[in-house]
């Protein structure tokens, strides 16, 4: 996922019709899964990406093989994070938040954890369980203090689950009523299902 100007994910999907800017704009890119193949950045994308090695490997090995070995995209500056080790993210306006990857059942799928004046977590990884919710110190703790805002990948509710690997609406369900979030966004944009809220808020 992107983070857009003002610091909030942004789905990449190219059937997203809430975000109209250009993606290329968007330089800091937070990727949570080894699966790729949805992965709709153009050739002129550059910018930082931050994500396990695991992850990063698969990310380079991807660079080489697209379109006849031209590079997919151009990595400025690539930041592989050490799980469950907070580390400090200063953004282009001098904002300065705290980042942690959270491996989400292995180093393939990880979690974001955002902190600044609110605590955000951040996920569209598949939630085959949700062992990391109940095991990682480090989301106990933000449980613990409360969830301000819970981004989720929310492409089950609008596309195809044939063609897209994404959470399926009962793993969201289980999430939000774990995590009882003060908010929770789509990272679509687009909004959630009434009973998705209920879920969250009851």
């Amino acid at each position: 996922m992107l983070l857009n100007k003002r610091w909030k994910p942004v789905l990449l999907n190219e059937r997203n019709t809430v975000f109209d800017g250009d993606y290329n704009d968007l330089r800091l890119l937070l990727c949570s899964s080894c699966n790729i193949r949805n992965l709709k950045l153009s050739q002129e994308w550059c910018g930082s990406i931050f994500t396990s090695r695991e992850i990063m490997d698969a990310l380079r090995k991807y660079q080489k093989t697209v379109g006849k070995n031209k590079c997919a995209f151009q990595i400025k500056k690539d930041s592989v994070l050490s799980a469950n080790v907070a580390a400090d993210l200063i953004l282009p306006d001098s904002t300065q938040m705290q980042l942690t990857m959270i491996p989400s059942d292995n180093d393939s799928n990880v979690i974001f954890l955002l902190e600044d004046q609110f605590i955000s977590i951040l996920t569209n990884s598949p939630l085959n369980n949700l062992d990391a919710f109940v095991n990682n110190n480090w989301l106990r703790m933000a449980l613990r203090k409360g969830v301000d805002v819970l981004y989720i990948d929310d492409s089950i509710f609008f596309e195809s689950s044939a063609d897209l690997y994404h959470p399926t609406e009962f793993q969201l369900r289980a999430l939000v009523d774990l995590i009882r979030p003060r908010f929770i966004y789509g990272l679509s944009g687009k909004p959630l299902p009434e009973h998705i809220y209920l879920v969250a808020y009851k």
